[in-house]
């Protein structure tokens, strides 16, 4: 069963409760498969295989457990970053109402990268979360929240975006271009790092 969440359009409105229903591109447009088979035509399954061959893993066989630099199982485990500071873990989505006060601009929403997309269901009523979304897309700006499905250190955001009389929900976190601007002159750009390529090296580069 979906678990529920509870969304507070605007102050002095009564909670919402919906739940996210999962589309990817193949439920829009399908997908092409490629099946493995005997020359019977009989279905075959990948599994993996232990490094003496003489054991198969079949899929949901094994489980992954954390242990410490003597090998030994540990079950209290503290979430760090990679210089062993603590990070703060953030509770789910689910355990309170969220309320939908964050609104970012397209401009901003644009430098996303979504990684997942919900259709927005209600058995109540959605009509005055659709209107406010579809006055605020008026002003090229969503409405968007924090997004946990489970605790995790890496919360990512959920925006929401009216099409029709529907909200479709697109879930990822800011990604800054690295190296491309929109008013770049990509030719330039190319013709520049080729011919950098082609002038001879200055012996003081290489000492």
């Amino acid at each position: 069963m979906p678990r529920k969440l509870r969304l507070i359009p605007s102050e002095g409105v009564a909670a919402i409760e919906v739940t996210l229903s999962k589309f990817t591109m193949e439920d829009l447009y399908g997908k092409k498969t490629l099946e493995k088979r005997t020359a019977a035509g009989e279905t075959l399954s990948q599994v993996a295989v232990t490094l003496d061959g003489a054991h198969f893993l079949t899929s949901g066989s094994t489980s992954s457990q954390y242990i410490d630099e003597s090998g030994l199982l540990v079950s209290d485990v503290v979430p760090t970053d990679q210089d062993g500071k603590k990070l703060q873990i953030f509770p789910d989505m689910f355990q309170e109402d969220v309320r939908l006060k964050q609104v970012i601009s397209i401009e901003e929403y644009f430098t996303y990268n979504i990684t997942k997309t919900y259709l927005l269901e209600s058995e109540g009523d959605l009509a005055p979360l659709v209107e406010r979304c579809q006055q605020l897309l008026a002003e090229k700006k969503f409405l968007a929240f924090m997004y946990a499905y489970y605790g995790t250190a890496f919360p990512e955001v959920a925006v929401l975006i009216p099409v029709d009389k529907h909200i479709i929900v697109a879930v990822g976190t800011p990604a800054s271009l690295l190296w491309a601007k929109l008013n770049s002159n990509l030719p330039e750009l190319f013709s520049e790092e080729e011919s950098s390529e082609d002038e001879e090296p200055e012996f003081g580069e290489f000492w």
